[in-house]
């Protein structure tokens, strides 16, 4: 049960094909909406201007070597998107400046925890 209501979609930008249908599974089954799944920087934040989601749940390291930190700042400053941002890293330089971060691999309930904290926090 969710905590929220968002306004938008969610978007996932991830090039994993595997880890962004987990992404999505674990979403829809939290009866979230979904935009159109991103794989590199450019074409996220094409959709970020299409669809306008609630939520961004971003890939550090996107397709054909695209950043999803840079694709993440973009979002958030042109369109006022939250970004949960996803790293293989274990101690992310630049978590101080993100709205929220996650360690793959990550347990199911964090990111459902996290998506819900991030959304009640965008809807104030």
């Amino acid at each position: 049960m969710t905590h929220h209501s968002a306004s938008g979609p969610i978007l996932i930008c991830e090039d994993d094909a595997i880890v962004a249908l987990g992404l999505e599974m674990l979403l829809e089954e939290r009866g979230l909406r979904l935009a159109p799944l991103a794989t590199s920087a450019d074409e996220a934040v094409a959709l970020a201007e299409a669809h306008r989601p609630a939520l961004a749940l971003v890939d550090v390291c996107l397709a054909a070597g695209s950043c999803g930190l840079a694709a993440g700042r973009e979002m958030a400053r042109c369109f006022g998107i939250p970004v949960i941002y996803l790293t293989g890293r274990a101690e992310p330089s630049e978590a101080a400046e993100a709205e929220a971060w996650l360690v793959k691999p990550f347990e199911p309930r964090r990111l459902l925890d996290l998506v819900d904290a991030v959304l009640a926090r965008a809807a104030v």
